[in-house]
């Protein structure tokens, strides 16, 4: 599907809600608000991200919400359960957010090494138990059998 012009995906929208006003039966999930975001492009320098930003806040008349630990710097207005808004993803953020997944990819890995390594331990203690288990574990009969008194 193409993307759309501006006038079409507006008219888009309108054709979704006048299907919603002129069909009272269509099930609404009235919890979940219509929201419409718009993220400038991004770049290493996050000046121009931020003055697309402040150009928005200026259009809608509100105040940019400066961004904080894990938030981005963003402009929106609402209408009830509908809105607006202009969200600049930081560079500080995205770097952040990279080395997350780059630990959480390690961490992967390193689980993944884990398992094998642990499947292949269990695999040579099952081909020769003697060797793993204590000798005061192995009863009369072999591993897992006890004598009266005897640790297991």
């Amino acid at each position: 599907m193409p993307v759309p012009t501006r006038d079409q995906w507006i008219a888009d929208a309108r054709a979704v809600l006048d299907l919603l006003e002129s069909n009272p039966d269509l099930p609404l999930n009235l919890v979940t608000g219509l929201n419409v975001s718009y993220f400038p492009l991004r770049s290493d320098d996050d000046t121009e991200a931020m003055a697309v930003v402040d150009a928005v806040a200026d259009t809608l008349g509100v105040a940019v919400t400066p961004p904080g630990p894990g938030s981005h710097y963003e402009a929106e207005i609402c209408f009830g359960s509908a809105s607006y808004k202009a969200i600049a993803v930081l560079k500080d953020y995205r770097d952040r957010r990279a080395a997350i997944d780059r630990l959480g990819e390690a961490a992967l890995d390193a689980d993944s090494a884990t398992e094998a390594f642990v499947d292949a331990a269990d695999a040579e203690r099952y081909a020769h138990p003697d060797e793993f288990v204590p000798e005061e574990y192995i009863g009369p009969t072999g591993i897992g059998s006890s004598t009266p008194g005897g640790p297991l």
